[in-house]
């Protein structure tokens, strides 16, 4: 017989009364200090699991407690009659620092692969499910907050809007299909001279950056890096990055109806969160084919991204197209680097 001492609980108050639990040899469990008590055999138990050190609880089926002075007694009595619980291993785990180490460095490197390769990887996928009919209503959402939080009505006369539509209208038709492309000429005010791509096609240009450009293949470059952005889908790759709940939600249900909703701060992500190097290389990827298959030379864009650098180095802030954009410098290298992978000559 087994003896565990501990204390008893009679489930009617709080009151604790010295008390020895014994296990015979059949594993049939009663109290001392109830003769009469009919002994239970140990599957109508309730015994709570072992976390280190703290008391566990034994409870009767009539509400009465027992609280063992020994866990160990208790893992005794449990291997004994084959209802060692699966948690021991919890308790293993916990008395031993070199597993609790290897627990450690598992769930970092768990952790860091889901960050930088599983995220990610879902929220491209995720991006993939939203229809045209829900992007186009996260575009009318996010343009009512840009236009009120940052943009301003465009002060380019109207000769220069409609000659470079009429550039941009041209670019998308060899653009892949399945996109609503529009642009849209707004002041940058506290945003500068920047470019922006929305979810459905969407792209906003500010009369800053038109400003900054000495001629149209300079916007040409840049119209088609956000075209890149948006054929990518990369502002909803973004946005899912952003809202793991959604992300979550679409790829577990694959429902996307409330997607326009969870997807409300899209706005602060385009102007604030900056463009992942893997995402940023693949719209200039798209922008460099772009202008070799249509015999621009890649220079311009080199060209105007210096040209906003200098233009901005002496002002004590930096545009917003350089905080939602890697590093100039960078960019130029990747740009040549890109040109020079394809035939290009951007030196």
């Amino acid at each position: 017989m087994i003896e565990i001492p501990g204390q008893c609980f009679d489930g009617a108050s709080s009151a604790a009364t010295p008390a020895v639990l014994r296990v015979d040899e059949a594993g049939l469990v009663t109290l001392d200090i109830w003769p009469g008590h009919l002994p239970h055999v140990l599957s109508d138990l309730e015994i709570s699991e072992r976390v280190g050190n703290i008391p566990r609880l034994i409870r009767f089926p009539d509400g009465s407690q027992f609280r063992p002075a020994q866990n160990d007694q208790v893992d005794q009595v449990l291997a004994r009659f084959g209802h060692a619980r699966g948690s021991r291993w919890v308790h293993r785990l916990e008395s031993h620092l070199r597993y609790v180490a290897i627990a450690v460095v598992v769930m970092v490197i768990a952790s860091f692969g889901l960050v930088k390769y599983g995220i990610p990887y879902f929220a491209k996928v995720a991006a993939q499910t939203v229809s045209a009919q829900t992007a186009a209503s996260i575009d009318d959402g996010a343009m009512q907050v840009l236009d009120k939080a940052f943009f301003a009505p465009s002060k380019l006369d109207p000769a220069t809007q409609a000659r470079l539509r009429a550039r941009f209208d041209r670019m998308t038709t060899v653009a892949e299909p399945g996109f609503k492309y529009e642009l849209l000429f707004r002041a940058g005010g506290p945003i500068g001279a920047n470019a922006l791509a929305l979810a459905s096609g969407t792209i906003v240009m500010t009369d800053e950056m038109v400003q900054a450009a000495k001629n149209d293949e300079e916007l040409v470059s840049v119209l088609a890096h956000e075209i890149g952005h948006v054929v990518h889908r990369h502002s909803l790759r973004r946005a899912f990055q952003s809202s793991v709940v959604a992300l979550l939600g679409v790829m577990l249900t694959g429902d996307v109806s409330s997607v326009a909703q969870i997807v409300a701060a899209l706005p602060v992500i385009l102007v604030e969160a900056q463009y992942s190097q893997n995402l940023e290389s693949e719209a200039d990827a798209y922008s460099l084919a772009y202008m070799q298959q249509h015999g621009i030379d890649p220079i311009h864009f080199k060209n105007l991204m210096l040209r906003l650098e200098k233009k901005h180095a002496g002002q004590g802030k930096i545009p917003s197209f350089f905080t939602t954009h890697p590093e100039t410098k960078e960019r130029v290298k990747l740009f040549e680097r890109l040109g020079q992978q394809n035939g290009a000559d951007v030196k």
